[in-house]
């Protein structure tokens, strides 16, 4: 990813514990009725599907691993695969879509086709005007400052929204 602004990693690197603060700050400040129905709706017992692409997927494994532990059918599958050849596994669940961006292509063919699943969405994403944030049923939105080179301070704050999701 090339950029046009005179940040560097090593800035976004340094600036990661006012990054996480924001972050934190958001989601137990004005976010933190979002977050609620979010968490309320991963409790109601209903199988949940967990999704995202690239490091969107990775971050996410935490959160499966989690909520396994705590009883609730957790699982995570890749958004293509999940778009293409598994989604009969969409049908009444509450899907939890994770997309920094939330304008993957794989991610809004995702939000097109669970429409007639009874499925709940939870979106988790970064960009608050984006697709995902939009159409989701629990939009959740990560509020970190945008990193100029690598994922590192999206990263760490979409982790903190999954853990906050999860109710650690």
């Amino acid at each position: 990813m090339t950029s046009t602004s005179s940040r560097t990693i090593e800035m976004d690197f340094a600036d990661q514990p006012a990054s996480l603060s924001t972050v934190l700050d958001r989601l137990f400040g004005i976010g933190k009725m979002q977050l609620d129905e979010a968490r309320a709706t991963i409790l109601s017992g209903r199988p949940v599907i967990i999704t995202g692409m690239g490091g969107s997927f990775h971050v996410s494994v935490p959160l499966t691993y989690h909520l396994s532990a705590l009883g609730i059918s957790a699982n995570l599958i890749e958004t293509g695969e999940l778009v293409r050849h598994r989604l009969p596994l969409c049908r009444n669940a509450v899907v939890v879509v994770v997309s920094q961006s939330g304008e993957t292509v794989e991610t809004v063919q995702l939000l097109d086709a669970v429409i007639g699943l009874n499925a709940v969405t939870i979106g988790i994403t970064n960009e608050e005007p984006g697709s995902l944030a939009q159409r989701a049923h629990h939009p959740v939105i990560v509020g970190s400052p945008r990193d100029s080179m690598a994922a590192m301070q999206t990263y760490i704050g979409t982790m903190a929204a999954l853990m906050a999701l999860s109710g650690r």
